[in-house]
């Protein structure tokens, strides 16, 4: 599986504060479709070489999660801002139980190459 490109100037300068000010502005839940639509409805405007895919637009929001930008908070319906300690714990305990779950799915996958299998052996 590819790898994302890191982000680029443009994506980063340009795209990232439109996403943030995007979330300030609708005051609601976006989903990452939603906010490529409307990225992409700037292409020209940011500088845009290719129209925004989710992918990237997670990989943005983590950069703005990790360098404490903005408190974006998320629901399985999408991205939105809030200056609410209850919704950014939510956001936290949801983050952290998402790396305790990837995290045993790993663990199981290294114990098949240890030559640990189950019934549906291969």
């Amino acid at each position: 599986m590819a790898q994302l490109k890191p982000l680029t100037y443009n994506l980063r300068h340009f795209v990232k504060p439109e996403i943030i000010d995007y979330l300030k502005r609708s005051g609601k839940v976006q989903s990452s479709i939603d906010i490529c639509e409307h990225i992409n409805s700037m292409a020209e405007e940011l500088q845009l070489e290719k129209p925004l895919k989710p992918s990237y637009v997670r990989k943005i929001i983590n950069e703005i999660r990790t360098l404490a930008e903005a408190p974006i908070c998320s629901t399985s319906r999408g991205y939105y801002i809030s200056y609410k300690k209850e919704d950014i714990f939510k956001t936290t305990r949801s983050l952290e139980e998402r790396i305790e779950s990837i995290k045993m799915a790993s663990e199981g996958l290294r114990r098949m190459l240890n030559g640990h299998y189950t019934l549906y052996d291969f």
